[in-house]
């Protein structure tokens, strides 16, 4: 595990920092400055809540840098060409920067004074750091934290890969070698055929091999072409005389089309003619007619209508009468009269009853004076001031309650005062006797110390039982490794002889120690074992393909020589040539015979006739009848071997006959067996190299056995063993952690002895000082102590007997000090308790005096008690309540007398005044008839009003139909004269006079449609020609004339497309014949075919090469940079990652997975030591698992497990390169407070090697950061 106490060195001074940021015109911002300068390391926050222009400052850091795109979502306020933003950097040494940066395509970098800049300026302080690796490496928001956790995840913790993926900051490392790989093996895999490779591959093969079979051309190839052009300069004339007789045919056509439209065009002009000059009236001139004619009727009959009904309405008027006076009263008058009249009746019918009440209230107050013993009489008397003078008022009545509740009070105090005196002195006695009691005091001191001294060092009983526990582990982990390795037992051979695992041991069993320190060999020299035996493998494969394929070769040679041999014997040269040699020895046998009978002519004779197949009994002309016959002039043996040679002279002939009838059946087999020759020659060969390779193989394999000789260890083949050697060093490393565990639980070991000894003699000096009162520690820790042995088992009860000691010593001299301090409490409680005692007293005294003095007032004596105190206020309480209800009745019986008086009154002053007859009824009545009659005059004023509202509007409406008529009449006069006719005054003839030039004008103006209807329609006919130029073509033309002409045009047109289609099949049929003659003369086209599958077959391998070297150059680069930063990056990230997770993990570690590939694991914190005692009774138990794989933690957690990587890698790149500025966004808002605050403090420290600018918009953020940032290394600023 790496230590998690490690802190980067600080690194100041020589940071590339932005010192302040001015955004000119960027955005929602104008002049805006963020001022980041400042003497020392601080953290940066920025904050801007929503819409406040966050991610428009991130976006003008990087436009500030390395230039604003051409396409910006920022030209929203200011205008594409006046976006600006400036800033200072500084950098290493003194180099520093002012710039600004404008929109644009060149010259964007200017001065503060707006000159331009060279372009390299800059350059100096980027450091060759580019815009994509800024945003990757030197960039970080939430979605690439999560993204980076994710990647994390798919690459399962691989530690190559997370230290990569996090010093480069692009999350997609897995997706990006894993797409390598499929674009790879997509384009080709050795096994596949329809991979784009494998195809090329093929189709080269195959065009090189027809390029190959394409030899000799035929010599009829020119006289093919030259038969070719013929035909085709045929067929252009027959073409040309075709396209000259389609254009008479189309031409006829037409003229036969246009005959017709012209003719009817010369009706149409003819009737249009006839018409003479005619008024165009518009198209809806006899609708408009209609229709003024029916608004004219209508409006001259809703004005009849409209002057009955404004007769009727003004009869209706005149016969209303309505009273002025009663009308023009006031509605608020007549409304209040309605309410008094209802208050009036009311009144008529309570008072009776509030007189009652009003006489029994009195009685019932009456009836208290009488029981208080005073006169009855002051109760409606005429001295109403002797009732009042006997009300208490309020105060006095207030404090002679207070003074009656607070009577037990006072008399209860002194007596509870005197009884906690008594209690104090008991408390007093009983502190003095326990102080007496207590033991001499003694000196905790070296007690406390070695106790202090033990406990520093932690549970070293529990850090022993988990290091055991560990060495346990790490050995039964190492014996299964050394068992997986085979060096746990003897060799075991399979049926075939071969080693059981992948190696086994040639001697005894060793240990996991001993199984470490084996002597094998390099993984490089397993490397090139390996390769070796790859090249072996392959050439054994390719030989075997090559045997296959001369095998198949040999196959399908005597395949197609047996079937060419069933079709027939096939005569070869061979044949012939054996057959000529058996000829010649027949011919030489029988000269020697004619020789031996000496007759040289009959051999020639012979000879002659054999060669002109001239039989024994054939005459050679018709004179040879008179010639002895051959065999009649020899003897029988001379004539056996002319037969003979004549035989063998037919045989020969035949078979050189049938050489040049079958020549091709004979080239054939020609080909055929020289191919099967070939082949077996090829099989010899290949039949040598196997041997050879073989020797190849038993020669390495031998080397191979030696190779491993020395460790013992009986090999499997180097791919295999490449294998074991990786699992064989995870055993060495296991052993090795093994060997610091058990050295580390030996340590623990010693220190536990060595506190154990201090402390028992820690305690036994302190019972000899207590004179042994507290027992003895001799038998501290006895008991089981499990594993353990010797005084370290007794450690743990050595530290429970010296904490219960030092407690018992503490807890003596702390119950003194409690006594000593209860002794002075209860000395300052008595004195308090005196003083209680004479306050008391006096008050006691007081409230005596103040009672006598407040129930004076009520008529009793000074020593009345509260309850006969209390009864008098509550009856002159009820006394008084029933007064002020008596007076209130008075006053409400004296007003509604006096509301009834003035109701009258204003009653009979209204009925003077509007309606005289109704003085002499009574007031109510009178009221009630005003009202009636005064809403019968509204009622019909209302009336009078409505009705003539409704004349007005029938005398508008009148008015209105008038216009209409008036309206549509002049319109009938507009139409009149815009037809021409003149109008008579005879309403009915000037109507039918204008009916009449309506009805030419529709029809001059259908005519006229219809000309331009036959102008389109002719247009069409005739092709776009004009109409003059069709009059002009069918000028003199008759229609049967031009039917005879295109007939006898139809019939040729005929005859000259039958001719093209015989010139096309022929020319079809050359042309197959010379595709036919292509095939033996596309040698050249074939090979033209060859590049072309060697020029694609180039590009698919590059593109093959590009997508696997890219994939292992990646491999490789991940694993250089793996073994060049694993050490200082993980053991920062092991620091950082136990301090993001608040201490939930430990560190990491590198570990490994069952392909032995190095991988990161996370260890967990280890749990709280239990108690001693709960550590003795309970029994060892198996370790807890404290390691979690990358893909075991949360989301949250992995987050910040990349964040720890991330950071460790910007802290080694600010060590080893240009530092830049640390841009973050919104890092961390999928972080609990805890995490963020750690996160925060973490960033805080970052600050000493690079420039941290973290921008947020949670509040919440900000307050975090003022907890886990010291103030002199925090920054904020608010965007705004």
């Amino acid at each position: 595990m790496l230590s998690v106490q490690g802190r980067a060195p600080p690194l100041v001074g020589d940071l590339v920092k932005i010192l302040e940021l001015h955004l000119l015109a960027f955005g929602p911002f104008t002049d805006l400055r963020l001022d980041l300068s400042s003497p020392s390391p601080g953290l940066h926050v920025i904050y801007g809540p929503n819409e406040a222009g966050k991610s428009t400052a991130l976006r003008a850091i990087r436009g500030l840098l390395y230039g604003i795109p051409h396409i910006t979502p920022d030209a929203h306020l200011h205008h594409n060409t006046d976006l600006r933003v400036g800033g200072r950097l500084a950098g290493r040494g003194d180099a520093a920067l002012a710039f600004v940066r404008r929109k644009g395509r060149v010259k964007t970098l200017r001065d503060p004074d707006d000159n331009p800049l060279d372009d390299g300026a800059l350059a100096p302080l980027l450091g060759g750091v580019t815009e994509e690796l800024f945003r990757t490496s030197f960039g970080l928001d939430h979605d690439t934290l999560r993204q980076g956790a994710e990647a994390l995840l798919q690459g399962k913790g691989d530690v190559g890969q997370s230290l990569f993926g996090a010093g480069l900051g692009g999350p997609g490392l897995q997706q990006l070698l894993t797409t390598l790989r499929q674009e790879a093996d997509e384009i080709f895999t050795p096994q596949a055929r329809t991979r784009p490779l494998n195809e090329a591959i093929k189709a080269f093969e195959e065009s090189r091999s027809r390029a190959k079979a394409a030899a000799r051309p035929p010599a009829d190839w020119t006289r093919k072409r030259q038969e070719i052009d013929e035909a085709k300069a045929e067929q252009e004339r027959v073409d040309a005389e075709l396209r000259a007789l389609r254009a008479t045919d189309k031409r006829l056509r037409r003229a036969l089309r246009v005959l017709p439209l012209l003719e009817a065009r010369r009706a149409i002009l003819g009737r249009r003619a006839a018409l003479g000059d005619v008024v165009l009236l518009p198209e809806g001139a006899q609708r408009d007619r209609e229709d003024a004619q029916e608004r004219a009727a209508d409006a001259a009959e809703q004005a009849a209508r409209l002057r009955a009904d404004i007769e009727e309405l003004e009869a209706r008027h005149a016969a209303l009468h309505v009273p002025a006076s009663l009308a023009e009263l006031d509605p608020g008058a007549i409304d209040g009269l309605v309410t008094r009249l209802g208050s009036h009746r009311k009144a008529a019918v309570d008072l009776p009853r509030v007189r009652a009440e009003l006489h029994g209230i009195e009685e019932e107050a009456r009836a208290i004076l009488r029981r208080l013993g005073r006169d009855a009489s002051l109760v409606g008397g005429a001295e109403p001031e002797r009732l009042e003078a006997m009300r208490v008022d309020v105060a006095t009545e207030a404090r002679i309650k207070k003074l009656a509740r607070e009577r037990g009070a006072v008399e209860a105090k002194p007596r509870e005062v005197e009884r906690l005196l008594a209690a104090n002195r008991a408390r007093r006695d009983a502190c003095a006797r326990r102080l007496a009691e207590l033991p001499p005091s003694e000196d905790p001191a070296p007690l406390r110390g070695a106790l202090s001294r033990a406990q520093k060092q932690g549970d070293l009983e529990h850090r022993l039982r988990e290091a055991a526990a560990a060495a346990a582990q790490l050995a039964r982990e190492a014996d299964a490794q050394r068992h997986r390795l085979g060096l746990g037992a003897p060799a075991r051979l399979d049926d075939d002889g071969a080693a059981g695992d992948a190696a086994a041991p040639a001697r005894r069993p060793l240990s996991a120690a001993e199984a470490s320190a084996l002597p094998v060999p390099l993984p490089e020299t397993v490397d090139q074992a390996a390769a070796q035996w790859g090249a072996i493998a392959r050439e054994r494969e390719r030989l075997a393909e090559r045997a296959a394929e001369v095998e198949a070769r040999l196959r399908e040679s005597a395949r197609e020589i047996d079937a060419l041999q069933r079709a027939g014997a096939v005569p070869t040269e061979a044949d012939l040539a054996e057959a000529r040699e058996r000829r010649d020895a027949a011919f030489k046998a029988l000269l020697r015979a004619l020789q031996a009978k000496g007759s040289a002519r009959a051999a020639a004779a012979i000879h002659t006739a054999t060669l002109f197949d001239l039989g024994a009994d054939v005459a050679a002309s018709p004179g040879a009848g008179r010639r002895p016959a051959l065999g009649a002039s020899g003897d029988a043996a001379a004539r056996g071997k002319a037969d003979e040679y004549a035989e063998l002279v037919r045989v020969a002939d035949a078979l050189a006959d049938r050489l040049r009838r079958e020549a091709d059946r004979v080239a054939r087999l020609a080909r055929l067996l020289a191919d099967k020759a070939r082949a077996e020659a090829d099989q010899a060969q290949l039949a040598a190299e196997r041997a050879a390779l073989a020797r190849r193989a038993e020669e390495a394999e031998a080397a191979w056995v030696e190779l491993w000789r020395p460790a013992g260890v009986a090999p499997r083949s180097p791919e295999e063993m490449r294998g074991w050697l990786g699992r064989y060093a995870g055993l060495t490393a296991t052993v090795d952690r093994l060997r610091a565990v058990e050295a580390e639980a030996e340590a623990l070991r010693a220190r536990m002895q060595a506190h154990a000894a201090e402390l028992h003699a820690a305690i036994q000096g302190a019972r000899a000082a207590s004179g042994g009162a507290r027992g003895d520690a001799g038998g501290a820790g006895a008991g089981p102590a499990g594993p353990l042995e010797g005084a370290a088992a007794r450690l743990p009860a050595l530290v429970e007997a010296a904490e219960q000691e030092l407690a018992a010593i503490e807890g003596a001299a702390r119950e003194r000090r409690e006594l000593a301090r209860e002794r002075k409490e209860l000395e300052r409680e008595r004195e308090d308790l005196e003083r209680e005692r004479a306050e008391h007293a006096r008050a006691l005294e007081a409230w005596r005096a103040d009672w006598a003095e407040r129930v004076r007032a009520l008529g009793l004596p000074g020593d009345a008690s509260a309850d006969e105190a209390t009864a008098i206020l509550d009856e002159l309480d009820a006394l008084f309540r029933k007064v002020d209800s008596a007076a209130h009745e008075r006053r409400r019986v004296l007003g509604m007398e006096r509301d009834a008086r003035t109701f009258s009154a204003d009653v009979a002053a209204l009925a003077a005044r509007h309606a005289p007859d109704l003085a002499e009824l009574p007031a109510d009545q009178a009221a009630d008839q005003l009202i009636k009659r005064h809403h019968k005059a509204r009622a019909d004023l209302r009336e009078r009003g409505e009705i003539e509202e409704r004349l007005a509007e029938k005398r508008r409406e009148r008015d209105q139909q008038e216009a209409r008529r008036a309206a549509a009449e002049a319109r009938l006069a507009k139409l009149f004269e815009a037809a021409g006719v003149a109008r008579t005054g005879d309403v009915a003839a000037d109507l039918a006079a204008l009916s009449l030039a309506e009805e030419r004008s529709r029809e001059a103006r259908r005519l006229d449609r219809d000309l331009v209807e036959n102008e389109g329609k002719l247009l069409e006919a005739g092709e776009g020609a004009g109409v003059a130029a069709l009059e002009q073509e069918t000028s003199g033309v008759e229609r049967d004339a031009l039917t005879l002409e295109l007939d006898r045009a139809e019939q040729r047109l005929a005859a000259l497309e039958d001719e093209r289609r015989r010139i096309d099949r022929a020319l079809g049929s050359l042309e197959q014949e010379r595709e036919q003659l292509r095939a033996t003369v596309g040698a050249a086209e074939a090979a033209v075919e060859a590049q072309i599958c060697l020029s694609h077959l180039r590009g698919e391998v590059r593109r093959y090469v590009r997508a696997r070297l890219a994939a292992v150059l990646l491999e490789r680069e991940i694993e250089r940079y793996r073994e060049r930063n694993q050490g200082p990056i993980l053991a920062r990230a092991s620091a950082l990652f136990h301090r993001l997770t608040l201490g939930a993990f430990a560190g990491l570690r590198v570990g490994y997975d069952e392909s032995e590939q190095a991988i990161l694991r996370c260890v967990r914190a280890a749990p709280p030591a239990p108690a001693a005692a709960d550590a003795a009774a309970e029994p060892a138990k198996a370790p807890v698992q404290r390691e979690v794989d990358v893909t075991g933690l949360s989301d949250g957690t992995r987050d910040q497990l990349y964040l720890a990587l991330r950071l460790a890698s910007l802290e080694h790149h600010a060590r080893t390169g240009e530092p830049m500025p640390l841009i973050l966004d919104d890092l961390l808002i999928h972080f609990d407070d805890d995490r963020a605050r750690a996160a925060l403090a973490v960033l805080g420290e970052l600050t000493a090697t690079t420039q941290v600018l973290f921008f947020t918009h949670h509040a919440r953020l900000c307050e975090l950061a003022r907890e886990a940032v010291p103030a002199e290394a925090l920054r904020e600023h608010r965007l705004r």
